[in-house]
């Protein structure tokens, strides 16, 4: 009786460990939800925007200062290891402490205003813009998916001209 015991018990730990693991994979492959905009505009230059989610990267762009004629010039899946890479960034430089509004004070000015928006699974929802500045965090934001999510051609300032 207490062979049948034993053996029943190894049975069904062998049952639980096998079926378990998929369950416990498969929820280690789930990405974290998050989207960012990213909206770049001055007075007379083509507008473009960035829209970035947990599973894709698009770029939408005027053909001049006009955003009526905006349309989607670029657009493709992210890989779930570079998403999870921008998910962690995201968490990291603490995007909930920004302010609304950064200016630099200058005589000189290019007009350039560039808007984000950023939300996401456990990120508070961020909205700031920059006029003619930088800012670590946002920066980092950026850098990350100029090198990493972006081809050159479709980076902000080379694709705005």
């Amino acid at each position: 009786m207490l062979g049948r015991c034993a053996k029943f018990m190894k049975t069904a730990f062998l049952f639980l460990v096998i079926f378990s693991f998929p369950l416990l994979s498969f929820q280690q492959q789930i990405r974290k939800k998050f989207s960012i905009e990213l909206n770049y505009s001055a007075s007379l230059i083509r507008r473009v925007k960035y829209f970035i989610n947990q599973n894709v990267i698009k770029v939408i762009a005027s053909e001049d200062f006009n955003t009526s004629n905006a349309k989607t010039v670029y657009a493709k899946q992210i890989p779930a290891k570079l998403s999870d890479s921008l998910y962690a960034l995201l968490k990291r430089v603490r995007i909930d402490t920004l302010k609304k509004y950064y200016e630099y004070s200058s005589t000189t000015s290019d007009g350039l205003y560039t808007y984000y928006k950023i939300a996401g699974e456990r990120l508070k929802l961020t909205k700031v813009t920059t006029y003619e500045t930088f800012i670590p965090a946002t920066d980092s934001i950026v850098d990350f998916i100029k090198s990493r999510l972006l081809p050159e051609k479709y980076h902000p300032y080379n694709f705005m001209q």
